[in-house]
């Protein structure tokens, strides 16, 4: 079954993938046969500390100072992104948790598009008054 992966990957920080400090990577192992799928990157505090530190930048230059409008908007688009790729997303959750296919499509997915198109609108009726 081709996933179109990459042979490995590394976290994703600050919007690109950055390869882990020390840089170790661990087999992801499929529980369809019990053979290595990717190789994942294997975090360390360091890692943490980096993940970190970059969200609360991000989050205290931008997002913090979004509007309530354009915080919605990107959980919709978040959402609209996992719908147009959900075949090949549960392809991939297929192989790695040892789901049928069918679970996968019928509730994994649309629950994921579902509840970020739930909290893009809770967020809406958020305004942070009283």
């Amino acid at each position: 079954l081709d996933l179109g992966l990459p042979d490995k990957y590394d976290h994703f920080i600050g919007g690109e993938f950055v390869k882990p400090a020390q840089g170790q990577y661990f087999d992801n192992i499929s529980p369809i046969d019990g053979k290595p799928f990717i190789k994942t990157a294997r975090g360390t505090k360091e890692d943490v500390d980096n993940a970190v530190q970059t969200a609360r930048t991000a989050f205290d230059s931008t997002f913090s100072k979004a509007s309530v409008t354009e915080r919605s908007n990107m959980l919709l688009k978040i959402a609209d992104l996992v719908e147009a790729n959900a075949e090949r997303l549960a392809k991939i959750e297929c192989v790695d948790n040892g789901k049928a296919i069918r679970e996968c499509m019928a509730a994994d997915i649309p629950l994921v598009i579902d509840h970020f198109r739930y909290f893009a609108g809770v967020i809406r009726g958020e305004e942070g008054t009283a």
